[in-house]
């Protein structure tokens, strides 16, 4: 498959008068300019350490393969590529090779050997051996009783394990399900089943596996759960006696106790304490007296024997169990709390309120005949028991939107204050645009704050919903369809012939089956019986190429399909007439005077080849049988031969006819050959010996 051709081909894009090569090494690719000759490029070796050596070879009688420069005359070829293949010999080996570029050369094996192929870049007996597929990198071969295939890696079994037992961890790794498992997937195993192990990552996604009943998982890190504790969101792991955690900040307890769990006070010297004997109020640790666990703002209390309101200690059994602002009541003793202050129910009539100030009104809770909604006391009707804004609804016959109250058979969800029945899925689905509900659609979409369907032959162009189409399309911001319409010049137009084969002229659709389109602009009907393959534009006319003439915007027949040419505006017969060139670049006819083979024109001049030549516009008699022209001057192409602009000359036992050139150099054809301007012998070696030395 790679073959040295290909090895040349590629070469060759890597070579130039003046090459800029990338110079690798241990530390780092460093870009430096190197001079090379045309043909001679750089072979690339990969190292094992990871540096690159280059060795220069010449394209013309070596190849790259690998790394390794191979003659030509070796009869070899390249399996796989310049960088990373192998040379090989096609008659006694065999290649195999991948599409990276990887190839490996193998010993060919008896035809019979049916069951031998590649798997990659090696050798595979598909009796015995898998293919591990799907990497980048090439396939690697695996013997089933004893390896798994990992993502294209071969990963042998854990020790002491069958086959049904294996399972792949990442790429490169392998457990036993049994007593092992891999939650992380990324190749490290833990030795415990997978219903006792999980996987602890970080934001960044490193992955650790840890075993939850021993361990726990910090932010990514994984801590001993008997000895060991998490501390802020950053995975700082402290140890259980020797640290506290304040402020997801780790501090030192000197000396270490186990009990000191909790810190008191802020940084840079908060205290430590044991949270069962102590309790901390506004940064001071207190002992923990009467069961008093809890502050009052710096003052430690009994929450079954006090209440804290605003700052303010009540005794629950004389003063109150609950809060109204700052002062303590009792709710079940005839009083209750309305906008922070404590009423009597005998006074007001009621043990709850709604409203604020003047407009204040007071009701009995338990009479269930009223309900608070938005500071306005309503009264309750039917199944009412919620608030919508500051009306009461019933929840089972009707919806609430955005303070509004909706029946239900208008909907089920909200959408921008309206009610809809939302539906996502099957084929009936409704969307919820900026404008509102929308649906039922079998595909819906928003456009311009509308909802469409953009299954339904319908498109959004502009900001506008349009359809509904066979083809849809956008022109512009205008929707159109292009099965009857095209788009041209911005503007929508309906197709010709009612065609689907159509494409633009200017700003006019045509039908490209019968119609062409001259100079851009001019849309001109193909003749009847032109096939559009032969159809060609003579200005604004179609032609056709077989059986006609275009000669500078005139039409012709032509009298023969063959000899009709064109010279400037007329037609003529080639085995008549002569078109020649003027000096001001018209164009003039003339007869065949001297005969087919020697009547030609040189600057606006007829003349006989046979005993005339032309040289850079000057007619002159020849002077030789065979006269040619370089640059300029006459000269005898059987002795001379014209290299770039140069005549050298030609040795006496080289024929004429076999002396060609080489770049500014003359070679003969046949014992030398040309490659890159450079001449070779026969025995692929570069020479500077010429046509002349023979």
């Amino acid at each position: 498959m790679a073959v040295k051709l290909v090895a040349f081909v590629v070469a060759a894009l890597l070579v130039g008068v003046h090459c800029q090569d990338e110079e690798i090494s241990g530390d780092g690719p460093q870009i430096a300019t190197v001079q090379r000759e045309f043909g001679i490029a750089a072979c690339a070796k990969h190292n094992d350490d990871g540096t690159i050596t280059e060795i220069e070879y010449d394209t013309c009688t070596s190849f790259c393969c690998g790394g390794e420069i191979v003659n030509n005359a070796t009869g070899q070829e390249c399996c796989g590529s310049i960088q990373f293949g192998q040379p090989y010999n096609s008659r006694y080996e065999h290649c195999c090779e991948w599409w990276t570029g990887h190839g490996r050369r193998h010993a060919k094996t008896p035809q019979n050997f049916y069951s031998i192929g590649c798997c990659g870049t090696e050798r595979i007996n598909w009796g015995a051996q898998g293919c591990c597929y799907g990497h980048p990198d090439p396939p690697q071969v695996f013997d089933w009783s004893r390896d798994l295939c990992c993502n294209a890696h071969r990963v042998p079994f854990p020790p002491n394990t069958r086959r049904e037992n294996a399972a792949c961890c990442g790429d490169e790794n392998a457990y036993d399900r049994r007593r092992q498992s891999c939650p992380c997937e990324n190749g490290q195993v833990i030795d415990v089943p997978n219903s006792r192990a999980a996987c602890c990552e970080t934001p960044d996604g490193l992955k650790t596996p840890y075993a939850p009943s021993t361990q726990i998982c910090c932010n990514g890190n994984v801590a001993e759960i008997d000895v060991q504790f998490c501390c802020g969101d950053d995975g700082t792991i402290g140890t259980i006696g020797d640290n506290v955690c304040c402020d997801s900040q780790l501090y030192s307890v000197d000396p270490p106790d186990i009990n000191k769990t909790a810190c008191c006070g802020s940084k840079p010297d908060p205290l430590p304490y044991d949270p069962n004997l102590d309790v901390c109020c506004n940064n001071e640790v207190f002992a923990i007296i009467e069961d008093a666990d809890q502050c009052c703002e710096e003052t430690p209390y009994n929450p079954l024997k006090s209440i804290c309101c605003d700052g303010n200690l009540w005794s629950t059994e004389t003063e109150g169990t609950e809060c109204c602002s700052q002062f303590a009541f009792f709710p079940d003793k005839g009083s209750f709390c309305c906008n922070g202050d404590v009423f009597l129910t005998s006074d007001v009539g009621g043990n709850a309120c709604c409203g604020v100030g003047d407009e204040t009104d007071y009701y009995f809770k338990e009479d269930r005949d009223f309900i608070c909604c938005g500071g306005l006391l309503s009264f309750l009707t039917g199944d009412q028991s919620e608030c919508c804004g500051t009306q009461p609804y019933s929840t089972e016959t009707s919806m609430c939107c955005d303070d509004q109250v909706f029946d239900k058979s208008q909907g089920t969800d909200c959408c921008r204050g309206n009610p809809y029945f939302k539906r996502d899925s099957g084929s009936e689905r409704t969307i919820c645009c900026d404008n509102g509900p929308a649906g039922p659609f079998r595909n819906p979409s928003c456009c311009g704050g509308n909802g469409y369907d953009i299954e339904g032959g319908t498109l959004c162009c502009g900001g506008e919903v349009y359809g509904k189409f066979s083809w849809p399309a956008c022109c512009v911001d205008v929707g159109y369809d292009a099965r009857t319409h095209s788009c041209c010049g911005a503007t929508v137009r309906p197709n010709p012939n009612r065609s689907t084969q159509v494409s633009c002229c200017g700003e006019t659709p045509y039908d490209r089956n019968t119609q062409m389109c001259c100079g851009g602009f001019f849309n001109v009907t193909i003749p009847t019986g032109v096939p559009p393959n032969r159809a060609q534009c003579c200005d604004d006319q179609v032609y056709d190429t077989r059986d006609q003439l275009c000669c500078d915007g005139i039409m012709y027949d032509k009298a023969d399909r063959l000899t009709s040419k064109c010279c400037g505006v007329e037609m003529y017969n080639t085995t008549e007439e002569i078109c020649c060139e003027r000096p001001d670049r018209t164009f003039f006819l003339s007869s065949l005077e001297f005969g087919p083979e020697n009547t030609a024109c040189c600057d606006g001049i007829v003349y006989n080849k046979e005993t005339d030549y032309c040289c850079d516009g000057i007619l002159d008699k020849k002077p030789f049988e065979n006269t040619e022209c370089c640059a300029g001057r006459p000269y005898n192409r059987m002795e001379s031969i014209c290299c770039l602009f140069e005549l050298r000359p030609i040795g006496s036992i080289v024929p004429w006819q076999r002396a060609e050139c080489c770049g500014d150099k003359c070679m003969y054809r046949g014992p030398q050959r040309c490659c890159h301007d450079r001449i070779y012998d026969a025995r692929n070696r570069r020479t500077e010996e010429t046509c002349e030395d023979f």
